[in-house]
C-alpha cells in the first residue's frame, strides 16, 4: 500500500478501504505529481473521496477502482469514505500530502 513511481512525475498509490480505515492513512507525493489511486475494499462497501480534487468512487468488496489527478499545488487534502458505512464512518479518512 501507497505510493511508488512508476516513471518520472507519476505515481500510483494502492489504498484499502475496510471497516472502518483507510490503509495507509497518509501518501506523499511531490507538487507536480501525477497520482493514479487503485482502490479497493476488502470489507462490505465504501468509497473513497479526495477533497479538492474531482475524485470519487465507489467501492465494491474485493472490485479494483482506479482514477488520476495531478497535484500542481502543494497542500494538504483529506480523503474520506463517500458510502456511509456504518458506526465507525466518520473515522474513515486521511490524507494526500504534497510537498
Amino acid at each position: 500500500a501507497g505510493p511508488r513511481e512508476v516513471a518520472p512525475g507519476r505515481y500510483v498509490a494502492v489504498l484499502q478501504a475496510f471497516n472502518w480505515d483507510f490503509v495507509p492513512r497518509e501518501i506523499r507525493v511531490p507538487v507536480g505529481a501525477e497520482v493514479t489511486f487503485r482502490a479497493r475494499s476488502s470489507q462490505e462497501y465504501h468509497g473513497f473521496a479526495l477533497i479538492d480534487t474531482p475524485i470519487i468512487m465507489s467501492l465494491a468488496q474485493n472490485e479494483v477502482r482506479e482514477a488520476t489527478h495531478t497535484f500542481d499545488r502543494p497542500g494538504e487534502y483529506p480523503f474520506v469514505c463517500s458510502e456511509y458505512c456504518g458506526g465507525g464512518h466518520v473515522a474513515m479518512m486521511g490524507k494526500v500530502i504534497v510537498e
